[in-house]
Formats: C-alpha cells, sequence, structure tokens
C-alpha cells in the first residue's frame, strides 16, 4: 500500500466545500483510504493548522472542531509524524517566500528525502524542494 502526506488544504477542503470539483477530489482521495488503496501521513502541525484554520477563518464552534479532529486521528489509515526540523525550517524560511507553517512541514525528514509524496494545493511547497501532487495526479 502507498503511502502519502496529507497537507492541511487537502482535510479542509474535504469539510468545507468551497469549489465543488476540488472537494469532489479531496473526497474520492478520502475513498481510496477507506478502501485500503493509500495510507495517510500527516503531521502534529497540520493538526494545528486545521484546529487553528476552522477557528479563525470558518468559526466552527470548538466542540465541531474536536469532533473531526478526532475523526482523523482515530483513521485506521493514519499515521503522525512529529519529525520536524526547525533549523531545517528556518533556512527555508529565509530564503523563500513560502509560509512559515509549510516550511516547518516540508522540514519533515520523509518530506526532504522526498520518501513520501506531499498531497496538497499549496504550491509554496514547490519552492521547498518536496515532491507535491495535486489529488487529481494520484487519482488518475
Amino acid at each position: 500500500m502507498v503511502s502519502y502526506f496529507f497537507d492541511t488544504n487537502i482535510f479542509l477542503r474535504f469539510l468545507i466545500e468551497e469549489n465543488k470539483s476540488i472537494t469532489h477530489e479531496c473526497r474520492s482521495l478520502f475513498e481510496l483510504v477507506k478502501n485500503g488503496s493509500i495510507r495517510i501521513i500527516t503531521s502534529n502541525l497540520v493538526l494545528s493548522e486545521i484546529e487553528w484554520t476552522l477557528s479563525t477563518t470558518y468559526k466552527i464552534p470548538k466542540h465541531q472542531r474536536i469532533s473531526f479532529l478526532q475523526s482523523i486521528v482515530q483513521m485506521p489509515q493514519l499515521s503522525i509524524d512529529s519529525t520536524s526540523n526547525i533549523n531545517d525550517a528556518l533556512a527555508q524560511y529565509r530564503l523563500t517566500k513560502a509560509k512559515f507553517i509549510d516550511c516547518m512541514i516540508a522540514s519533515s525528514p520523509l518530506l526532504r528525502t522526498k520518501s513520501l509524496s506531499i498531497i496538497s494545493y499549496d504550491r509554496d511547497f514547490d519552492k521547498l524542494g518536496v515532491k507535491r501532487l495535486e489529488p487529481r495526479e494520484i487519482l488518475r
């Protein structure tokens, strides 16, 4: 079974429909997870960013944010990576126009060594030396 690192926006687009085709792609991707075709790796940083975005941007009540986060962490096909490298992240942040949180996420050795591709719509990852794919590339 192949594994992919899921970024914040994949989880958010699954939950919140702002663009029908993107939401459909993300929901189709999670169907592959559900049927055991792919495995998800994400990080504590991604989970924190999900909570922050749901709270500040979408004003989702705390009990609903907790419920969504619990549904993520209880997925049997999910592993949590907590191996970011602050020095690498700061160096990337200094050299690029990428957001600091993206530099932190991209500093994971799993992504830096290209052992995993990150699934994301965020093109900032293209500046950070990691392999980024969009859901449609997996769904082909």
